[in-house]
């Protein structure tokens, strides 16, 4: 098996690819995670950095009147038009105008948090009366559905504030995952059919080692590749985001980010990066698996290659259709849980991301199989040629 891995990535070319692909990603990263700070005023960054400081952690009532007094007073400041425009020492920022916008921002999102525990409770009201309306008609299913959605969004409540903006940029990038993709196909396109072109199969398994264990060898050494091509590049992601962001609050709810406030998960922030990094290793599995099965099925690395690149384009075509299973849902988990977007299994509803994974790994298991077949038929036609 280890032969098998070195096999696939043991040659200049793909060091070079590699790196190139990680600096590319990088300086995407980096792009997409600086959009935090501001381009026009160098300080403002900086003044917003200090502000939050002084009211992060636990909610308290001398926080809020800070918050709500100071956006107050600047309110009506703007307001009134009786204020400088130049550079003004004893503001926070420098500006007037700039204090205004960051303590705007600031206070909107303060009173996201100390309100949502009444959106949540007036959440489980309506899923409580529409849970009753079903009953009535008895529908199990959506007298099901709405009763998870009760139990979900009962008790929920935010009583710790931090600086969510860079969770909300960081769940947002994506672009990593086209790199991956990329690079799987790239690496594994040749773990088949690589000998077949270079007229070395019949060789082969003409050898001790050459028998079906090898087949398995080569699937696991597939695999391998791609979660680690996967786990580099999501980890390049997490410390630049980290680095750049400052992000922090590891404890606090997944829902205290405003675009995740009707995520179906009561699960800390900590919780959420983990679960959406098991879902996203799912699917990168189910990609290296696609790509054995285009590598079975040719005889050449360009063939496998157009071939791996219609399996993920036929993948991407179910995406975007919207149907019950979408298997690519798993490469971005996070957009898929920002509401309660459930399936229907068995009259029974069920989480999408969790639907997914289960479907995914019997892909896994039949596509791996078909591999399985296809090499072992192909090296009995080519005992039967050699003899």
């Amino acid at each position: 098996m280890k032969f098998e891995v070195k096999k696939l990535v043991c040659k200049r070319i793909v060091y070079v690819i590699v790196v190139l692909s990680m600096l590319i990603n990088g300086i995407y990263c980096f792009n997409s995670a600086d959009r935090i700070n501001s381009k026009k005023y160098k300080n403002a960054s900086e003044c917003q950095k200090n502000i939050y400081k002084k009211i992060e952690g636990k909610i308290t009532q001398d926080k809020a009147d800070f918050i709500s007094t100071e956006y107050e007073r600047l309110k009506k400041t703007i307001e009134s038009g009786d204020y400088s425009k130049e550079y003004d020492e004893t503001t926070y920022s420098g500006y007037i105008f700039l204090d205004y916008n960051i303590f705007k921002e600031i206070y909107d999102e303060f009173k996201y948090n100390v309100e949502y525990k009444t959106e949540a409770e007036n959440i489980c009201k309506k899923a409580n009366e529409c849970e009753k309306i079903y009953e009535i008609k008895d529908n199990k299913y959506f007298v099901e559905y709405y009763k998870n959605y009760s139990v979900i969004f009962s008790n929920r409540y935010i009583d710790e504030f931090y600086d969510t903006r860079g969770w909300d940029i960081y769940f947002k990038y994506s672009f990593s995952n086209l790199i991956i993709i990329m690079l799987i196909i790239f690496i594994n396109c040749g773990i088949f059919c690589n000998e077949r072109e270079e007229k070395m199969a019949v060789l082969i398994i003409s050898t001790s080692s050459g028998k079906t264990h090898l087949i398995r060898d080569k699937i696991i050494a597939g695999v391998i590749v791609s979660l680690i091509i996967a786990c580099v590049f999501y980890i390049e992601d997490f410390i630049i985001f980290m680095t750049v962001t400052n992000l922090h609050g590891f404890d606090n709810l997944i829902y205290s980010v405003r675009t995740f406030k009707m995520c179906p998960l009561n699960v800390s922030m900590l919780q959420f990066c983990i679960y959406i990094f098991i879902c996203k290793i799912t699917g990168i599995i189910v990609i290296s698996s696609l790509v054995a099965l285009a590598s079975s099925m040719s005889d050449t690395n360009f063939v496998s290659s157009v071939l791996a690149v219609i399996f993920i384009i036929v993948l991407v075509i179910f995406n975007n259709i919207k149907i019950k299973t979408d298997i690519l849902c798993l490469i971005t988990p996070q957009l898929y849980l920002k509401e309660y977007d459930i399936v229907r299994i068995f009259n029974k509803p069920m989480l999408k991301t969790n639907y997914n994974m289960i479907f995914a790994l019997l892909i896994v298991i039949a596509v791996y199989t078909a591999v399985w077949w296809l090499e072992a038929e192909s090296g009995k036609v080519m005992k039967k040629e050699r003899i």
